[in-house]
């Protein structure tokens, strides 16, 4: 290798190093959560918003169907984030980033396990119940 490509990757190295470290700490954890927890209130916030006929005419009333937008929105931005912790843990162990994978689509199927057809609302009743008789 070069002396400018060595350059190139250690440059590389030290931002990577700099956001990973960044990532890991508990401040960055916190708020992420509250992120995550605003971006839930500001969905049902827009999703009452629509139904009061506040967006009437404007471009985000065509994305808002109903209030488990707010669920979507949360949820997506939940994904997003272990999507960069996977990201930030594949370097440092294969078992460790494999294990990360798995975060995502459990927690995704133990919340939505007993789903509606349009897969966002979730109840109490066992699925073998909501599914019509043969």
């Amino acid at each position: 290798m070069g002396s400018r490509s060595r350059f190139v990757m250690s440059s590389v190295e030290q931002v990577f190093d700099y956001f990973h470290h960044r990532w890991e700490r508990k401040a960055t954890f916190v708020l992420v959560s509250q992120g995550l927890i605003l971006a839930f209130l500001l969905g049902l916030a827009l999703a009452e918003a629509k139904r009061l006929g506040w967006l009437a005419g404007t471009r985000i009333e065509e994305h808002i169907y109903n209030h488990f937008f707010a669920i979507e929105l949360a949820f997506t931005l939940l994904l997003l984030t272990e999507l960069l912790s996977l990201v930030f843990t594949m370097p440092n162990s294969i078992a460790e980033s494999v294990g990360k994978q798995f975060t995502p689509y459990s927690s995704s199927a133990t919340s939505f396990s007993c789903c509606s057809p349009c897969g966002t609302i979730r109840t109490t009743t066992p699925c073998f119940a909501i599914l019509p008789s043969s």
